[in-house]
């Protein structure tokens, strides 16, 4: 038996346990720090508020996974939770060099401005380590990383030395895109993270065959998030459906007027969903659905080592995820 000055000494000599990313962003993150950062959550992170975040962030840093590719829809919190939010994590507890992609030097110069370098004032940790920080226009130099953002056409950054982590965004709008161009940047690495993300982009006039997001995403395990019907019991994916499914987003017939125009006032306020067992789901208790969520492979033929998550409208806490939003 061991003696009790033995135990206190291992316990002493024992590392605490690291935090994945949206731990530390709990625990060190707040948005009330920098006024005017463009989100609609103020106060302290919380990992609850869009629930279906915390898996792929963990996966960002899972070294288990090398790629994580979300199919998203817009004005989802991607960026913000599966993008802005490991990288602050890097900087903070665990430095390495980052690479950040976005479709154009405009949107990268947005970002950077709007988004990245702001963001850095949210903790403590991160703002003093931008504080030491050397900066120019797409490049942050910390004491112990470095950040480069650039775009696809900004050839010069893809000769550049080789990134354990990269950020790709809204890679639909790539006028051209090649994941492997991105991977080749991680050859060199034994546990890279290249973690993708975008909603499709009508302005490409493209089918879905051909659009980034869905290619990477189909040879991922498609993550769903399945969530419990709250009379049943059973597991469900919100789905649009239509006039021949039972289930899926109603509202009332009467509001289609006798010349074939919607009234979209009654749409939006007779607007429901019925679960696959039937069950009615009111907008008001939408989210607490949402909430009882879990993501589920539904592809066992995915390459190993990619996972693909897919938020839809439906998940979201915001106006434009409501069910009277979405039918109208």
């Amino acid at each position: 038996m061991r003696s009790d000055s033995l135990d206190a000494i291992l316990a002493i000599l024992k590392s605490p346990p690291r935090l994945n990313a949206w731990q530390w962003a709990e625990a060190a993150i707040d948005y009330s720090r920098v006024r005017n950062y463009d989100t609609e959550w103020r106060g302290p992170y919380s990992a609850d508020y869009m629930p279906y975040w915390r898996e792929p962030m963990e996966a960002a840093t899972d070294p288990d996974v090398r790629e994580v590719w979300v199919l998203k829809c817009s004005r989802s919190g991607g960026s913000e939770n599966v993008l802005l939010t490991p990288l602050r994590y890097h900087v903070a507890c665990a430095p390495m060099p980052i690479l950040y992609v976005s479709g154009q030097e405009g949107n990268t110069a947005k970002f950077m401005e709007t988004r990245i370098k702001p963001g850095f004032g949210l903790s403590d940790a991160t703002a003093t380590a931008y504080a030491g920080a050397r900066k120019r226009e797409y490049e942050i130099m910390f004491d112990a990383m470095d950040l480069i953002a650039t775009w696809p056409a900004n050839r010069m950054a893809f000769k550049q030395a080789g990134f354990p982590v990269i950020l790709a965004d809204e890679v639909s709008t790539w006028p051209e895109f090649a994941a492997d161009m991105l991977r080749e940047r991680m050859a060199n690495y034994s546990f890279p993270h290249l973690i993708g993300i975008s909603s499709p982009d009508p302005a490409q006039k493209r089918s879905s065959d051909e659009d980034p997001i869905f290619i990477e995403y189909g040879a991922t395990d498609r993550r769903k998030w399945q969530c419990v019907d709250p009379v049943t019991g059973h597991r469900f994916v919100f789905r649009l459906g239509g006039d021949d499914t039972p289930d899926g987003l109603k509202w009332d017939k009467a509001a289609r007027r006798a010349d074939g125009t919607w009234d979209e006032n009654r749409v939006a306020d007779t607007a429901h969903y019925i679960t696959p067992d039937g069950t009615r789901i009111d907008d008001a208790d939408r989210m607490a659905v949402v909430r009882t969520g879990a993501w589920a492979s539904t592809n066992p033929n995915g390459i190993r080592g990619r996972r693909g998550y897919h938020v839809t409208r439906f998940m979201v806490p915001f106006k434009a995820g409501s069910f009277g939003h979405i039918a109208v």
